[in-house]
């Protein structure tokens, strides 16, 4: 009978420690659904759902209330920047357009004054050379004349 009565004790004994386990694990296992959600938003409104206390519960999903406002509040401020940001870039892009025309139109006059003037300066070259040309004939007859003349003179 002893015996029989140890191994109930200790079968007991077992069934106790398993049930205890077991209800461990089931707790860890409640935790973990909220754990497992996504965002962080849905995991704090599984806990404050989880809250025995209603007035506990109403707080707690008040608090994400309002911290979703004060994101939503901060997200909207974001946009706003970002929309003046485009509307400067537009502005700078639109500036920076016209400017880009002006330049090119300023290179396109001052390629056409370059070529006047490399036109102008080939003209001028060409007229020094007639000239020096001239010139030259010019001192080939006058040393001709100054010649003659000094052979008229002796």
């Amino acid at each position: 009978m002893k015996k029989t009565m140890k191994k109930t004790t200790i079968y007991i004994s077992g069934l106790f420690l398993m049930i205890v386990f077991c209800n461990i694990n089931i707790e860890s296992a409640r935790g973990d659904e909220c754990s497992a959600l996504g965002t962080s938003t849905e995991r704090e409104q599984c806990k404050c759902n989880q809250k025995e206390n209603a007035e506990e519960a109403k707080i707690c999903l008040e608090k994400i209330s309002n911290n979703l406002d004060e994101k939503a509040a901060t997200y909207e401020k974001i946009l706003l920047l970002k929309q003046k940001q485009k509307s400067l870039l537009g502005t700078q892009i639109n500036s920076l357009n016209t400017e880009i025309v002006d330049i090119k139109t300023q290179i396109k006059e001052n390629s056409s004054r370059i070529e006047g003037l490399n036109k102008k300066n080939d003209e001028l070259q060409a007229e020094i050379i007639r000239n020096d040309f001239l010139i030259q004939g010019q001192r080939k007859i006058l040393a001709n004349v100054i010649r003659s003349c000094q052979l008229f003179l002796i």
